[in-house]
C-alpha cells in the first residue's frame, strides 16, 4: 500500500521531466501504458489513439517532451468532451422549453379567438 503510493508519486514526479518520445511499436505501448497508469486512466484504443494523435502533432523537431503535457492534455480534452456534452443537453432542454412555449402561445391565441 504504501510502497504503491511512493511509487506513483515518484511516477508523477518523473512525469514533469522530458522523456524521449517513443520510435517503435514496443517503445510506444510501453510509453502510452506509463502515462496512462500515472493519470489513473483507462488503457484504452481511444487513450492510445488521442496519444497517438498529441504525438504527431507535435513539431517536426519536437523529440523530447514531459509526460505531464500528454496527461494534462488527455485531461483536458476529457474535460471538453464532458463540456460539449453539458451544452448539448442544456441546448435540447431549451429547445423542448422553447416548443413547449410555443405551443403554449398557439393555444393562447386560438383560445383568445374562440377556437
Amino acid at each position: 500500500m504504501l510502497k504503491d503510493k511512493i511509487m506513483n508519486t515518484l511516477s508523477v514526479l518523473r512525469a514533469f521531466l522530458p522523456s524521449k518520445l517513443p520510435i517503435t511499436l514496443a517503445d510506444h505501448d510501453t510509453w502510452a501504458i506509463s502515462i496512462l497508469k500515472t493519470a489513473k486512466l483507462p488503457d484504452n484504443d481511444s487513450f492510445r489513439h488521442a496519444l497517438a494523435t498529441m504525438v504527431m502533432h507535435l513539431g517536426p523537431t519536437t523529440v523530447w517532451k514531459a509526460k505531464m503535457f500528454f496527461i494534462l492534455s488527455l485531461q483536458k480534452a476529457i474535460a471538453n468532451e464532458i463540456a460539449y456534452n453539458v451544452m448539448q443537453d442544456l441546448k435540447k432542454a431549451q429547445s423542448g422549453q422553447q416548443v413547449q412555449d410555443t405551443t403554449a402561445t398557439v393555444v393562447q391565441k386560438a383560445q383568445d379567438q374562440g377556437l
